[in-house]
């Protein structure tokens, strides 16, 4: 008698166990190994861009972002939505990108932390930043003790699953 048999005997009647049989415990053990290395493996790609980054860059006002929660006030809105939504969830099934356009309170950064939240769930790597905050980060790339190369910059921004580059047409009048 082996030892799965032993323990299903004196196991209470209410207690499963996960495996009847020794093979179908070691595929369940196997299972849950590449499982926790998969979630490994995100994990540690999301932190190498937080370490980098300081952050996602998603800014804490649109940490609550969800597509459940986004107002929609008129039919542009609504449609903005819809294809938020279908370019989230066929994210990595083809080539291109997304660019909101729009007036002050329309929600795009909304839409695009709500992309970003919903593709961190499936794993996916995010990084949202201003194009003035990372003309900075090129920048600083060039000064004396920089730990931070432009290479190794652009080999970073390469790497993410979703760059979200905000503010891109922001023009700041100065008077």
């Amino acid at each position: 008698m082996d030892i799965i048999q032993r323990l299903q005997k004196i196991m209470p009647e209410n207690i499963k166990p996960i495996a009847c049989s020794w093979e179908e415990h070691l595929a369940k053990m196997q299972k849950i190994s590449e499982e926790a290395s998969l979630q490994d493996t995100i994990f540690r790609k999301q932190h190498r861009i937080e370490n980098l980054f300081g952050r996602s860059g998603i800014a804490p006002l649109h940490a609550h972002c969800r597509f459940e929660n986004y107002r929609i006030f008129n039919v542009g809105q609504k449609n903005a939505l819809n294809q938020s939504v279908a370019f989230a969830k066929s994210f990595g099934t083809g080539f291109g990108g997304f660019v909101f356009s729009g007036g002050c309170g329309t929600g795009k950064n909304h839409l695009a932390a709500s992309i970003g939240y919903y593709l961190m769930s499936k794993g996916r790597s995010v990084l949202c930043i201003t194009v003035a905050d990372l003309m900075m980060r090129f920048r600083a790339t060039y000064e004396k003790n920089t730990k931070v190369t432009e290479q190794q910059l652009l080999d970073e921004l390469c790497k993410v699953d979703l760059l979200i580059l905000d503010e891109i047409g922001t023009r700041v009048s100065h008077q």
